[in-house]
């Protein structure tokens, strides 16, 4: 599969028309929630996952597989402790070394 140039797909974007980026904005939300929802049938626990999206948080281990989420052991820099965080499937990624 050939890759694309992240600058290309930028000047598609600027000369679409609205109709255009609406349909491709649902199209990329429908590939998000089927990432999700593939990451949930393949995370286990004791997985190493990184979580995206909040600064606190950054990488963990996971303790329990629920239906949207997943329950990860993390180190929280707010609080210099260690605890468990609920995190939405598509908040995480699954690091590759872990």
């Amino acid at each position: 599969m050939n890759k694309i140039d992240k600058h290309s797909v930028i000047d598609y974007l600027l000369l679409a028309d609205n109709d255009t980026l609406v349909e491709m904005k649902r199209l990329i939300e429908d590939c998000l929630q089927k990432q999700s929802t593939k990451l949930r049938y393949i995370l286990k626990v004791g997985d190493k996952v990184t979580i995206h999206g909040t600064p606190r948080f950054k990488e963990g281990e996971v303790t329990k597989v629920n239906r949207t989420r997943a329950v990860v052991n993390t180190y929280c820099e707010k609080t210099e402790m260690k605890i468990s965080v609920n995190v939405p499937f598509s908040m995480l990624t699954i690091n590759k070394e872990g």
